[in-house]
């Protein structure tokens, strides 16, 4: 096993296609809801909702970018399948 060094990379290949993958399935998804909540002349309270969305999709794709992952660091966890 080896020692866990901080702010190391500790995603792999594998895991930085998928958190890219899902960052852009979430922000494509909370700009679509925007365009609804826009164009159907809703309540604008919801877009505040659409705050944890962009900010998970956000955080995903730098994630994807830095090859880190706060979690696996907190957990001393290495992911480089």
């Amino acid at each position: 096993m080896v020692e866990y060094a901080p702010g190391v990379c500790n995603i792999g290949p594998r895991g930085r296609i998928e958190r890219a993958a899902f960052g852009i399935a979430v922000l494509v998804f909370a700009i679509g809801l925007w365009h609804l909540v826009r164009l159907n002349t809703l309540p604008s309270w919801p877009l505040l909702l659409l705050f944890l969305p962009l900010a998970a999709g956000f955080i995903a794709i730098l994630e994807a970018v830095f090859g880190f992952c706060v979690v696996f660091a907190h957990e001393g966890v290495y992911d480089l399948r």
